[in-house]
C-alpha cells in the first residue's frame, strides 16, 4: 500500500473518531447464553440444547446510539440496535440487521418524538417501553412462562413508525405511537393496497411514576391488512391495566387485560394453529373467512425480592380466550391457560450475572394443544453486558 493511501486513510479514522467523540456515539450489547431443558406436554417431547435469542434470560443484542446537543435545550440523536441468536449467531430476522430499532429523535427536557423502526409499548424493550416503564415485569425477562407480553397485545417491532414521551422522570406521563403500515420488499404499496388495506398500529398510554407507587394504562388499536383472498378483519382493540409498587426493594407488580378482535396471543403468529389443530391448514382456511377475532381476558402478577448480590423473580399469570370467528373443527372454541416461573441471578459485577430459571405452562380446551401454553422449561446460563 503506498505512503499516500496510508495517509489518507489515518486522517479518515482521525475524523472519524473525532466526530465520534463530539456526537457521543456509543457502541453497546449484550450476549446471554445458557443450557435449556424443555418438556412439552402433548407433544412427549424433551429437548436439552444451548439456549436461542428467547430461551435465555436476556435478548442478546448490539447497538450505536449516539446524541448531540442543539440549541435552547433541544438535543438530537439515533439509535440502531439489532438481535443475533446467541447458539448459532444469526440474526433473528435475516433480512434486517437493526431488527430491534432504527430511529431518528428530537426532544429537550419535555417531551421527546422519534421516527422509524421501533417497539411497541406493551413490551419490554426501548426506546419507549410502557411496561418497562411502569414496571409490568418485575421478572425482566422474557423467556418461555413468564411475560406478559406472551398472551397480552404487542405489535412486536414495527416499520415506519412515529413515537412521542413525556420526558417527566415522576408524575404524570403521556406517550403515543402510530405505523401506518408495514413496508413490503418487491410491492408498490401506493399502487396494490389503499389506506385501509394496509396494517395500522396506534397505542396511546398515560400512567403515573411515583417514588415507591407507578400506575398507568395503555389503550391499542390495529387494523389488519387485509388482501383480495381473505375476508376483511375487524380490527384489534385492547385495553392494559397496570400498576406495580417498591416497597424499598422488594417490589411487586399487576397486568389486568382485556382484547376485543385479537388475531394473535402475545406476538406469536399461530392463531391458526390454536384454531386449526397442530398442522394449522384447517385453521388458516378459518382465519381467512373470518372477520372476528379472539376476545381475551389476562391477568399476570410478578414479583421480585433483590438481596445484595443476588436477586430472586416470581411470575404468575392466567389467560382466557375465547374464538369469535366461523366455526372450526375443534370441539372447544374457548380456553384457558395459566403461566408461572421463578428466576435466579447473581451479579458478579455491573454487566455480568449468571442466572437459573424454571417455568410451568398448562393449557386447556383451545389452549390445550400450543405448545408453548403447554411445557415445562428450566434453563442455567450467563450475560455479559457492554
Amino acid at each position: 500500500m503506498k505512503k499516500k493511501q496510508l495517509v489518507a486513510i489515518a486522517t479518515m479514522l482521525a475524523g472519524t473518531t473525532l466526530c465520534v467523540s463530539a456526537a457521543d456515539v456509543q457502541m453497546y450489547g449484550l450476549v446471554a447464553t445458557g443450557v435449556v431443558y424443555q418438556h412439552i406436554r402433548h407433544q412427549d417431547t424433551e429437548t436439552l440444547k444451548l439456549a436461542n435469542d428467547l430461551e435465555s434470560s436476556d435478548q442478546s443484542r448490539w447497538g450505536i446510539k449516539g446524541r448531540e446537543a442543539l440549541q435552547n435545550g433541544w438535543y438530537a440523536g439515533f439509535q440502531l440496535e439489532g438481535g443475533f441468536q446467541p447458539d448459532s449467531g444469526e440474526m433473528p430476522n435475516g433480512s434486517k440487521i437493526f431488527d430491534r430499532v432504527a430511529r431518528i429523535y428530537v426532544g429537550n427536557e419535555t417531551i421527546e418524538v422519534s421516527g422509524g423502526h421501533m417497539a411497541g409499548f406493551t413490551i419490554a424493550s426501548d426506546p419507549y417501553s410502557v411496561y418497562g416503564r411502569l414496571g409490568a415485569n418485575m421478572t425482566r425477562t422474557s423467556m418461555q412462562g413468564f411475560a406478559p407480553a406472551a398472551f397480552s397485545y404487542q405489535p412486536g417491532y414495527v416499520d415506519n413508525a412515529i413515537a412521542f414521551r413525556t420526558n417527566a422522570k415522576h408524575g404524570l406521563f403521556l406517550q403515543g405511537f402510530y405505523s401506518n403500515g408495514d413496508v413490503k420488499a418487491g410491492v408498490d404499496e401506493e399502487k396494490d393496497f389503499d389506506w385501509s388495506d394496509r396494517r395500522h398500529v396506534g397505542q396511546l398510554a398515560t400512567g403515573w411514576v411515583g417514588e415507591k407507587l407507578r400506575f398507568g394504562g395503555v389503550y391499542s388499536y390495529e387494523m389488519q391488512q387485509n388482501t383480495s383472498n381473505i375476508t376483511k378483519r375487524d380490527a384489534t382493540h385492547g385495553i392494559h391495566l397496570i400498576a406495580s409498587y417498591n416497597f424499598g426493594g422488594p417490589a411487586v407488580s399487576g397486568v389486568y387485560y382485556h382484547g376485543k378482535n385479537d388475531w394473535r396471543l402475545g406476538a406469536a403468529s399461530d392463531l391458526n394453529k390454536i384454531i386449526g389443530g397442530a398442522n394449522g391448514v384447517n385453521g388458516q382456511k378459518v382465519l381467512a373467512d373470518s372477520s372476528e377475532g379472539l376476545t381475551t381476558n389476562a391477568f399476570y402478577m410478578s414479583a421480585t425480592y433483590p438481596m445484595g448480590k443476588h436477586n430472586l423473580g416470581t411470575a404468575l399469570g392466567f389467560v382466557k380466550a375465547e374464538w369469535e370467528g366461523d366455526k372450526t373443527n375443534l370441539k372447544h372454541d374457548d380456553g384457558s391457560a395459566v403461566i408461572g416461573g421463578v428466576i435466579y441471578r447473581y451479579h458478579f459485577s455491573k454487566r455480568t450475572n449468571v442466572y437459573s430459571a424454571i417455568s410451568y405452562a398448562r393449557g386447556d380446551d383451545l389452549l390445550g394443544e400450543v405448545a408453548r401454553f403447554n411445557q415445562c422449561f428450566a434453563t442455567v446460563g450467563l450475560v455479559q453486558r457492554f
